[in-house]
């Protein structure tokens, strides 16, 4: 990990309960806790993973959102060159 400062997100034992009976699995309290507790790390880890794969995404998006411009612009430069130079 390249630092310790991520943002929060916050897993409850009543989130566990709801996707396990969204799977048509029966825990108790109890047991969403203890599954909770084992899982947490790799939750963490994965969240983690996740918000670096959208940060380099959007950043490579917006590097070619930039090129985009730059070679329009320049396009649009060209074309008022080669306007001038006929008129001229």
């Amino acid at each position: 990990m390249r630092h310790n400062k991520y943002a929060r997100v916050t897993w409850s034992v009543n989130d566990v309960l709801e996707e396990a009976d969204a799977q048509g699995i029966s825990l108790t309290r109890l047991e969403a806790e203890d599954f909770l507790l084992k899982v947490e790390k790799k939750l963490k880890n994965a969240m983690i993973n996740i918000g670096w794969s959208v940060l380099a995404r959007e950043l490579r998006k917006k590097i070619h959102q930039d090129e985009e411009k730059k070679e329009n612009w320049c396009s649009e430069t060209k074309f008022y060159d080669m306007i001038s130079v006929e008129r001229g």
